[in-house]
């Protein structure tokens, strides 16, 4: 159990780290900037950090299924 719980944990923290370059580098960010930048009372300056660590969240959830 425990071995396939490893194996399965390191497979998906790639399947994240994966998902999370490939948002990085597509235009998913810059649109969520965008919208959340459209609405008024600057909701943007509060939401920035949420928004980029947004994919890097990616790799510790997909990583921690194994275990929940």
């Amino acid at each position: 159990m425990t071995l396939r719980a490893l194996t399965t944990t390191v497979l998906l923290t790639l399947l994240g780290l994966s998902g999370a370059f490939f948002l990085q580098n597509s235009p998913v960010l810059k649109n969520m900037m965008e919208t959340i930048g459209s609405v008024p009372g600057g909701v943007l300056d509060m939401l920035v950090p949420f928004v980029y660590a947004a994919p890097w969240l990616l790799i510790i959830l997909l990583a921690s299924i194994p275990w929940l």
